[in-house]
């Protein structure tokens, strides 16, 4: 007789934007390729009509209700990290994806056992020599985490590098998901307060296009020069911002990031990325996109203005690198390695 298949159970739901909520979404559809079976649950918001029927279509449908001793996962989820004693009262089996290199509030405040997961996925080497040390102060088994890059289907975001003619404006570009939910603020330390600065820094024939723009952040930036166009979230798809610009310049001085979805974006797209060497981005992108300094940034930026030979090569391998950093059957046979450890 055939094994059934696993039944794993998400607390959460995806939505457009949002680094968490977008790999959810990925990952999502990369269990259900592999044969998983998928529920989701969403107990703070009604379930996104336009989410409940993609979700639908591939047969992750949605419950009123998490079943005892079930596997449940979330990431980055403020709800599941206050339901989790009640959870695990029920016999239900903890998996928690981090997705930030830092902890939230309510994560420091917290005390185990009541609070640390059964597992804890993370999406990058950096961001788990970060945190799980001190989950294993805690208490935590040293061997109950994972490293697992984020599920990430390329084919959602074509590849075509926008031409650039030598002599013609270069436009760089930016494109931040730093708050995904209807009134909330946006992170501002997502971006640098000198961006402009630092863009200003490649040359004359520069042009800028920022998307992810809000009130907030001109006041920590500036107002926009006139050689630059700002777009606040969802102004358009990232796909057609994406295509829209010659390289992605996130800029030096931000927050430090853990695996950042826009970088996986950028590289499917054939636009090359130009991004600080701290935090996960050593891990995502190539030595010769990595800036250690402002100084180092603008001669990268300098070498993809000069060539168009050498930009189409950089995206070209750029590509090339995403689609092996977000292998499907290496993902998926990681994460069914977690759900075995967790359900010994």
């Amino acid at each position: 007789m055939a094994k059934p298949a696993r039944t794993i159970y998400v607390y959460g739901y995806p939505s457009k934007c949002g680094g968490s909520t977008t790999e959810l979404w990925h990952t999502v559809k990369l269990w259900r390729s592999v044969g998983l079976q998928v529920r989701m649950y969403t107990p703070t918001a009604r379930p996104d009509p336009e989410w409940r029927g993609r979700l639908d279509d591939i047969k992750a449908y949605t419950v009123p209700d998490i079943p005892e001793r079930s596997t449940v996962v979330a990431f980055c989820n403020t709800a599941f990290r206050a339901d989790a004693p009640d959870l695990r009262a029920r016999g239900c089996r903890l998996v928690y994806v981090p997705c930030m290199n830092w902890n939230w509030p309510d994560e420091r405040i917290r005390v185990p056992p009541a609070f640390l997961f059964d597992h804890y996925v993370y999406q990058s080497n950096h961001q788990y020599q970060t945190l799980h040390p001190n989950r294993v102060k805690r208490g935590l088994d040293g061997n109950a985490a994972t490293v697992i890059h984020g599920a990430f289907d390329p084919t959602d975001f074509p590849f075509r590098p926008k031409p650039h003619t030598p002599g013609k404006p270069f436009i760089v570009g930016r494109l931040s998901r730093a708050f995904s939910l209807p009134g909330r603020k946006p992170a501002l330390d997502k971006f640098p307060p000198d961006l402009w600065k630092q863009y200003e820094s490649f040359g004359e024939n520069i042009r800028a296009r920022v998307m992810g723009w809000s009130e907030e952040i001109e006041q920590l930036c500036g107002k926009p020069p006139e050689w630059a166009e700002v777009f606040p979230q969802e102004a358009m798809s990232s796909q057609d911002f994406l295509a829209s610009i010659h390289c992605l310049v996130p800029g030096i001085g931000c927050c430090e990031e853990n695996w950042p979805r826009v970088g996986l974006e950028a590289m499917a797209a054939g636009v090359p990325l130009v991004v600080e060497a701290k935090g996960g981005w050593p891990e995502m992108a190539s030595e010769a996109s990595q800036a250690h300094s402002k100084i180092q940034q603008a001669i990268i930026v300098a070498k993809l203005i000069a060539s168009e030979d050498y930009r189409i090569m950089a995206a070209e391998m750029a590509y090339g690198r995403m689609k092996s950093l977000t292998d499907p059957a290496v993902i998926a046979k990681a994460w069914n390695q977690v759900f075995e450890e967790v359900n010994a």
